[in-house]
């Protein structure tokens, strides 16, 4: 641009002058900003060669040397910019003024005047019929056998006619069908990227993550900012049990779209699933400063039993070293969601899990078993839900631990009030009003266990 503006300003030929400002408008017009100005310019240059002043040997001079087009390729560059702008009556009148007839098919098309390109298809083809006619009537009509017709008319070689049927079957979810056609249009052209990925989101619809696989490599192969295909590879590569061909994919899927939580959350659970601990709660941060919010229970349970159990990560380091790494996430994961159970409950946990704990790290981890039983018993109804029982009375049992550890006057009559209250709301929710009785022994044993914790807990004066 910055030659194009200087000769702009230096040159006073007519016809270098015209080349540069047409030049211009044909780069501005991908730019937000400037494709107004880009229009008008264009419209003005249409208009030029009819009312100019210039005589005949001023503008002849220099025709050759800046290889002037001629006015009517400039009247299509109008009408493609008016098109590609949304402008299809300007844009038609202008394709029908050059008896542009294919471009003509596609403006009608695209301003949902399908009657009006089906006529005039119809038309072009009473004077020859050729395959990007069959295509174009397919298009319109959504009818499979002109581009059967097509495909025929061009002897096998029309890609065009092969990818309009792949497109019509995944749009049908016929996938085998769709893969069969894009293998046959890929076979002739095999630089359409819009091809390629679709290829592989049929294959892997269809369950054939080989093909898959194969397809979203030859998408990032001819576009490597494509970070769908990216992150599609990584699926069919999961989905193949190749856990670490997943993790390493996208990796390169972040580099190209780093900003896109969904990316960051598949990378957090494929990196659980490969022990790649630092890198999950890199991700786990991440997701939480783009979206605010972070709630994957299963990862955040994963990392706590990892670090708890210290167990040895990807990288053969124990992960025990990770500790106050997850200690951070959990505390950022708990400022910003403050209802979720199952992660109060992990801070909890390992929070408390120190052989050498403090006074203060001892209250912070009793706190979060607090809110985690809070959380988890403020949902009505859940005394009449057995998994819901067993996973409340499992929080109340550490936290009544918890309580005892620190075993102050508060938290021991906190204690047994808690212990009463699940108590009769096990109780409430099992019992039969006919008979009085308990017939689940899942309940029973619960009951039991509560029951005993209550009678073993020291009083208040005790402590």
């Amino acid at each position: 641009m910055a030659y194009i503006n200087y000769v702009l300003r230096s040159s006073q030929d007519w016809s270098t002058q015209f080349k540069s400002l047409l030049i211009r408008c044909l780069t501005e017009k991908g730019s937000g900003r400037r494709v107004e100005r880009s229009l008008r310019q264009m419209e003005e240059l249409c208009s030029l060669p009819s009312r100019c002043e210039s005589s005949k040997e001023d503008r002849l001079r220099g025709v050759f040397a800046s290889r002037l087009p001629p006015i009517y390729e400039v009247l299509k560059s109008r009408g493609e910019l008016e098109m590609e702008l949304g402008l299809y009556s300007s844009a038609m009148e202008t394709f029908t003024k050059l008896s542009l007839w294919h471009p003509l098919i596609v403006c009608c098309h695209r301003a949902g005047r399908n009657g009006k390109a089906e006529e005039l298809i119809r038309q072009r083809l009473a004077v020859e019929e050729t395959p990007v006619l069959y295509c174009s009537l397919s298009d319109v009509t959504s009818d499979p056998q002109y581009w059967h017709k097509a495909w025929e008319l061009s002897n096998q070689k029309s890609a065009r006619a092969m990818r309009g049927l792949a497109f019509h079957y995944l749009r049908a979810c016929e996938f085998e069908k769709s893969m069969e056609y894009f293998e046959k249009t890929l076979a002739i052209n095999s630089l359409q990227l819009g091809c390629w990925f679709s290829y592989g989101c049929a294959s892997l619809a269809s369950s054939n993550y080989e093909k898959a696989a194969a397809a979203f490599r030859r998408a990032v192969s001819l576009n490597p900012d494509n970070f769908e295909a990216w992150n599609n590879l990584a699926a069919a590569y999961a989905r193949s049990h190749q856990k670490p061909r997943a993790f390493a994919v996208l990796q390169d899927a972040i580099k190209c779209s780093y900003d896109n939580w969904k990316v960051w959350e598949n990378y957090t659970v494929i990196g659980a699933d490969c022990g790649q601990i630092a890198e999950v709660i890199r991700g786990g941060h991440r997701i939480l400063d783009l979206t605010g919010k972070w709630q994957d229970e299963q990862v955040v349970k994963y990392l706590t039993k990892c670090v708890m159990d210290n167990i040895v990560d990807a990288t053969n380091k124990p992960s025990s070293l990770h500790k106050p790494a997850l200690l951070k996430l959990l505390g950022h994961t708990t400022s910003k969601v403050t209802n979720c159970s199952a992660i109060w409950r992990c801070y909890g946990q390992l929070l408390l899990d120190d052989k050498n704990i403090s006074p203060e790290t001892l209250e912070r981890g009793t706190q979060c078993l607090q809110k985690a039983y809070r959380c988890a018993t403020n949902k009505p109804g859940w005394e009449k839900d057995l998994e819901k029982c067993q996973l409340n009375t499992e929080i109340l049992k550490e936290l009544v631990d918890s309580y005892k550890t620190v075993a102050n006057k508060k938290h021991l009559s906190t204690a047994r009030l808690q212990l009463k209250g699940h108590i009769s709301r096990l109780k409430q929710g099992h019992t039969d009003p006919v008979t009085k009785d308990i017939s689940n022994e899942s309940i029973k044993t619960y009951l039991l266990e509560l029951e005993n914790m209550l009678s073993h807990l020291p009083t208040p004066t005790d402590s």
